[in-house]
């Protein structure tokens, strides 16, 4: 089976309905904030300070993204450090 392109992966983001526009922003940030492989050293609190978006409004949104395995929260020592983004192969 053919690993995924990025443009494959970024074409199913977008076709997927649940993922709202703040999902996208979100997902792009997360992008951005990438620290090594694919997990992004940023806290839901963080994401919202810098989108200029609500608590709330981000960990929805985020646990949109977790549930339909765009990303997973990674934990150290029981504490939430980051996100990271699902590769699929």
């Amino acid at each position: 089976m053919a690993k995924t392109t990025d443009r494959d992966r970024l074409l199913r983001i977008l076709a997927d309905t649940k993922i709202t526009g703040q999902g996208l922003r979100i997902l792009l940030l997360l992008y951005l904030s990438i620290d090594t492989g694919a997990f992004a050293p940023i806290t839901p609190h963080e994401i919202a300070r810098l989108l200029n978006l609500h608590d709330s409004c981000v960990k929805r949104s985020l646990r949109t993204l977790v549930e339909n395995g765009f990303v997973r929260r990674r934990y150290q020592t029981g504490k939430l450090v980051g996100y990271e983004i699902v590769e699929e192969e």
